[in-house]
């Protein structure tokens, strides 16, 4: 849905002072329009994209300290029979 901004803002404008003015503020301490903005939608938006962030680096995000490495070191497999060889050899 597209919305024309200049309409938007005369709206976010008289609802501004429509409401002060039904709550009796003072002129000296009202606030505007960019202001109320503000307070309204960008802090709680911000809160939330943190919570959204945290929630998805909890979820989607290993630990640095997983149980599963993702480096494995490659043996050959003379290595292997060797170590597997001296294992169990026992002198007497």
């Amino acid at each position: 849905m597209v919305f024309n901004s200049a309409v938007v803002v005369a709206v976010a404008d008289i609802s501004t002072d429509t409401w002060q003015l039904m709550w009796r503020v003072p002129t000296s301490q009202r606030i505007n329009t960019e202001q109320l903005m503000d307070m309204a939608f960008c802090y709680p938006m911000y809160q939330l994209s943190r919570l959204v962030l945290c929630l998805w680096t909890f979820m989607c995000l290993p630990p640095d300290d997983s149980f599963y490495s993702y480096t494995y070191e490659s043996q050959s497999a003379s290595s292997s029979f060797t170590d597997y060889h001296n294992h169990y050899s026992h002198s007497y």
